[in-house]
């Protein structure tokens, strides 16, 4: 009868089975076999108690049977009984060493408590017992993927998924094989077959919602978050689940909304306070991003994600000293963090403190021998007194490859101020060059040469009444001298500095949308349109209307008869140097966005021709110039301090304390006046062309 029985159980026809067996249980009540079968039964219709006590009996009817013992181990196993299951398992083993079932347990045991080493031990033992059993491969499988290697991983876990192709847990530990070795296809097709198989098994439907995410398809992602939202245990996963599929669809507030949700049901997820601070941030709510690292970390103070990400926020909106302190409480509690290694010397440096950003920097490197920002730090300190050789030694260990395009241009950059240093001319303009390769070049619209009576037209326009409001115009071809002005202006003076012009979308006024052929010749309310145009687009910014000073990095003399009628009484402020000075700096130091400088040559002929449209504006009725030197700039920027005051007759502006020139933990802002005079050689030439009477191009 207990062989029919068995057939019953194989064929799935687990009622008749039980039923034939507590029948022959009647007539032996002691036979051990039953007893075990019908425990077995018993579980696998979820009555636990049940299951437990026919086991029991099953040992007590024949305690010197192993497989008995290791059966009832293993029930106590899966009841988290761990203390007389692992006595059990133990005692099975004493009377027979090949009892893998018992090696399986105890390996499983084992990895409970973190023992990674015992557990290889058991699972293997149970292999060399049973190489075909579906289980045991499971396990080794599991077991290689948490010492992540996911290669031997796959091939345990193809091999239990051949002699088991219907069990639903080999199905999402193949699919869990996948996901590490990055065959996200396959990945998801073993993770449907486990819910095909087994449709309640949630930690499978959350790891396909998991990876229609990470391959970018947040709606594919969202019905299975949809279908754990109601499991149990399962509601603050789902909450996240949704927030990340929100934030791939950059509906951040949305992505907020199911975060904070998330964390009322469970403040215990730094992962999930990562992302919302991300959102938060995006949406412009630095305190709130703060406040919600600040939360987490009450409830786990030493929560290394969540201490790094705080720390970085610290640096993005410009708390360095908060940073440094946050990077080096960090660093205390884990000497070797590579992030705070390699934050601190940047710093260190940004704060001025030198010494300090060296000693961390060669701590950095002593690490990790290639790591890019150690280099760079090392090399601005050098850079700074004037030692191009020891930069170039830096910047000549960082591996080019390694970098992205900006990185590359920043190298190419900061290897040209070292060889300069080295009067490595001819490499020096070369590596410059090579920075600006790549970058948008569009900073030269409308500029064509003024027309040989533009002089005369000037003094036949008749300007309106100055205007109490007249704008204030910065005027600098790139490299003259303008950004170092417009630093004394916000600096020094209090004045705030407009700077939305460099990219669009740029204020709509007359001067982004000029109309010259018409400017010689405007009427009274033509002009009348072009001050309220002009005045409305500035309104919109809300800012300070007595302290504005309006920036334009493109400038067209053409304009100045439209100011004379439309903006009377305007002040330009203009900065000029030696041309040559001029492209130099243009060419080593950069510019502003849409200023690259790809050619030397087209940028000499624009610089000539701007040349000529900001000596337009001299003796220019209705408007007012000053015009500074870019090389007095440079060597004493309070002279023009003094000037600038005297110009702007501004109650606001001051000098309230004596200028001090900052070096930037980067590059100059301008090379030494007259280091011209070095590539006379090497860009002959291109300097040729300043000598020319013609105008440009």
């Amino acid at each position: 009868m207990l062989e029919e029985i068995l057939k019953l159980q194989r064929n799935g026809d687990n009622d008749l089975a039980e039923q034939r067996c507590r029948e022959l249980l009647t007539t032996e009540p002691n036979n051990a076999q039953a007893l075990r079968v019908l425990s077995a039964l018993c579980f696998e219709r979820g009555d636990v108690d049940e299951a437990m006590r026919f086991a029991q009996a099953a040992v007590s009817a024949d305690p010197q049977n192993a497989a008995h013992l290791a059966y009832l181990g293993g029930l106590e196993f899966s009841s988290q009984r761990l203390d007389t299951a692992e006595a059990h398992l133990r005692e099975a083993l004493s009377l027979d060493p090949n009892i893998g079932s018992a090696h399986l347990f105890l390996g499983h045991m084992a990895l409970q408590r973190d023992d990674n080493a015992a557990a290889q031990e058991h699972f293997k033992s149970a292999e060399r017992v049973d190489a075909a059993n579906p289980q045991t491969l499971a396990s080794l499988g599991s077991l290689a993927l948490q010492r992540n290697d996911p290669d031997l991983a796959s091939r345990y876990y193809i091999r239990a998924a051949e002699l088991a192709p219907d069990e639903a847990t080999i199905q999402a530990g193949l699919g869990r094989t996948f996901h590490a070795r990055g065959v996200y296809a396959f990945a998801v097709r073993a993770f449907e077959n486990a819910l095909r198989l087994k449709p309640d098994m949630h930690s499978a439907r959350h790891w396909l919602g998991q990876l229609h995410l990470e391959q970018g398809e947040p709606t594919l992602a969202e019905p299975h978050f949809q279908m754990l939202d109601d499991v149990e245990g399962y509601e603050a996963l789902a909450l996240v689940g949704f927030g990340d599929a929100a934030r791939l669809g950059t509906r951040l507030g949305e992505a907020v909304g199911h975060y904070r949700a998330a964390l009322i049901r469970d403040p215990n997820q730094p992962a999930t306070v990562i992302s919302l601070a991300w959102c938060l941030l995006k949406l412009g709510q630095v305190k709130a991003a703060m406040d919600t690292y600040d939360a987490l970390l009450v409830l786990q103070p030493d929560e290394p994600r969540v201490l790094a990400a705080r720390a970085e926020l610290f640096g993005m909106v410009g708390q360095r000293q908060d940073a440094l302190h946050a990077w080096q409480d960090i660093l205390a509690h884990n000497p070797d963090d590579e992030i705070a290694l390699a934050r601190l010397p940047l710093l260190l440096e940004m704060l001025g403190r030198q010494p300090e950003a060296v000693s961390m920097a060669e701590r950095c490197l002593a690490q990790n021998p290639h790591d890019v920002d150690a280099h760079f730090v090392l090399a601005r300190v050098a850079l700074r007194v004037h030692d191009g050789a020891s930069a170039l030694q830096h910047f000549d260990a960082i591996d080019r490859s390694s970098l992205p395009e900006a990185g590359r241009r920043q190298l190419d950059q900061h290897r040209g101020f070292a060889l300069d240093q080295l009067d490595r001319t001819a490499e020096a303009s070369a590596a410059w060059l090579a920075a600006q390769r790549g970058l948008p070049a569009n900073g030269t619209p409308w500029l064509k040469p003024l027309p040989e009576d533009f002089a005369a037209q000037l003094t036949s326009v008749t300007p309106a009444q100055s205007l109490g409001n007249a704008p204030v115009l910065v005027l600098g071809a790139p490299g003259s001298g303008v950004v170092q002005l417009t630093t004394l202006l916000t600096t020094e003076l209090n004045q705030l500095v407009l700077r939305d012009r460099f990219q669009p979308p740029a204020r709509a006024d007359l001067f982004t949308h000029g109309e010259f052929d018409r400017y010689p010749t405007l009427g009274d309310n033509d002009a009348e349109a072009i001050r309220q145009q002009y005045f409305s687009a500035r309104a919109e910014l809300n800012l300070a209307e007595d302290r504005l000073i309006d920036w334009l990095p493109r400038w067209d003399a053409r304009l100045l008869p439209a100011i004379q009628r439309g903006l009377p009484g305007t002040r330009i402020i203009i900065v000029e140097r030696d041309l040559r000075q001029t492209l130099m700096n243009w060419l080593a130091c950069g510019a502003a966005p849409g200023f690259a400088l790809p050619d030397v040559d087209a940028a000499a002929e624009w610089l000539k021709l701007s040349q000529q449209h900001f000596a337009a504006c001299r003796n220019v009725s209705g408007v007012s110039v000053l015009y500074l030197d870019g090389d007095a700039l440079q060597a004493d920027p309070t002279a023009a301090l003094q000037e600038l005051v005297q110009f702007l007759d501004r109650p606001s502006a001051r000098i309230e304390t004596p200028y001090v020139a900052s070096i930037p933990p980067g590059l100059p802002e301008a090379l030494p006046p007259s280091r011209w005079h070095a590539y006379r050689d090497v860009l002959a030439p291109t300097f040729a062309r300043f000598d020319s009477n013609e105008p440009g191009v």
